[in-house]
């Protein structure tokens, strides 16, 4: 973070009021950040750093946010059988780096939430009774059987 003179801080008791969130990895992480919204805010129209409303709070208008898909065809930059092999070669090495005192893992990127996701398909999610209470007054207003949605 950095505070409101933009100097860095480790006190987040201002943000996102006063101060910044600061791009991980320094002139990289900054590259990706601008290149991420040239590609989901110019190029889509939507709003550019602080015209998007909130990412965090609960606003009742529309944020003005931005998103961007891009597909890449491999096969046309390289024979996919040697992507398939570089990347299998790329996990194994980040899988096998040195982990820090007590990490029993590295993740890659969205693997946990596809481990989070096969779990709530198979257990559940527990939700707090205040969304439940919304869900069941939602369900009551278009003539649903509540019950039928949530288990005890």
């Amino acid at each position: 973070l950095v505070d409101d003179e933009g100097v860095p801080t480790t006190d987040p008791t201002g943000y996102p009021k006063t101060g910044a969130l600061m791009p991980m990895a320094g002139h990289k992480g900054y590259g990706l950040a601008f290149l991420v919204e040239v590609l989901s805010a110019v190029m889509t129209g939507a709003g550019m750093t602080w015209e998007v409303k909130s990412w965090i709070a609960d606003v009742p208008d529309p944020t003005n946010e931005g998103h961007a898909f891009i597909a890449i065809d491999i096969g046309s930059i390289m024979p996919l059988r040697q992507f398939q092999e570089r990347m299998d070669r790329l996990v194994r090495e980040i899988r096998e780096a040195p982990k820090a005192k007590g990490v029993n893992r590295i993740y890659l990127p969205g693997e946990m939430e596809w481990e989070r996701q096969d779990l709530a398909l198979r257990e559940g999610i527990v939700l707090p009774g205040d969304v439940v209470e919304r869900l069941a007054g939602m369900a009551d207003d278009l003539a649903m059987d509540a019950r039928r949605l949530f288990k005890d």
